[in-house]
């Protein structure tokens, strides 16, 4: 077994971190360029021309989708660093159940992971989606203040990352459960040790959605 320090799924991402995360903002996959940055000067239409119909400005509708399903394909993708280092996620190692050849016991103690991110990160993540669309509301009021922007931008960062802290988690005590042989077949299943994983969709795997959440084009 690989040893793992646990990380408290109920901890708080508060404080500076959760400040710092929010100023910088968190942008999802497919928002575009920043205009402010842009370098074409001959066509003055912003990048984020159509998005002005988007049910909340700041998130793609994937990222919609995603935090009301409790999924962690938001924000491009919130679990990718443990899920590209050998850090299973526990939805895709039960869905690949029978090839890792999991015992009954391994099935049972990786659901109950699983269901307990599903709580916390649907929990979060309407929260998430309630403070985006208090910030657009601002905005669309006309009334924003510094104080109130600071207010709902630094409680946003603070979800974001909690929510973030969510799904990491889940990936740390799933991989408790696995042997190192079923850790390095479900790399191979999903594609991780070809180097080609954009082409190479595990069979039951939507070929869109898995592309959405390693980033293909």
């Amino acid at each position: 077994m690989r040893c793992i320090t646990k990380v408290n799924r109920f901890t708080a991402f508060t404080g500076a971190c959760g400040i710092t995360l929010a100023l910088m903002g968190c942008v999802g996959e497919g928002s575009g360029s920043d205009p402010e940055t842009a370098d074409d000067t001959t066509d003055p239409r912003s990048p984020y021309a159509g998005e002005q119909t988007r049910e909340i400005s700041s998130l793609t509708s994937g990222d919609v989708e995603s935090l009301k399903q409790g999924t962690g394909v938001a924000f491009g993708g919130m679990a990718r660093p443990a899920e590209l280092n050998s850090y299973p996620g526990p939805r895709h190692v039960l869905d690949l159940a029978d090839s890792l050849e999991l015992s009954a016991a391994q099935r049972d103690r990786i659901q109950e992971v699983h269901d307990a991110m599903k709580v916390d990160a649907l929990e979060i993540g309407a929260e998430v989606l309630d403070t985006e669309q208090q910030i657009d509301a601002l905005f669309a009021s006309q009334d924003a203040t510094d104080t109130k922007l600071e207010e709902l931008v630094t409680k946003s960062g603070e979800l974001r990352g909690a929510l973030r802290l969510v799904h990491l988690s889940a990936h740390l005590r799933t991989v408790e459960i696995l042997s190192d042989d079923q850790v390095d077949r479900y790399d191979q299943l999903r594609g991780y040790t070809s180097g080609e994983a954009c082409e190479n969709v595990p069979e039951g795997h939507s070929p869109e959605r898995w592309r959405m959440h390693h980033g293909c084009d």
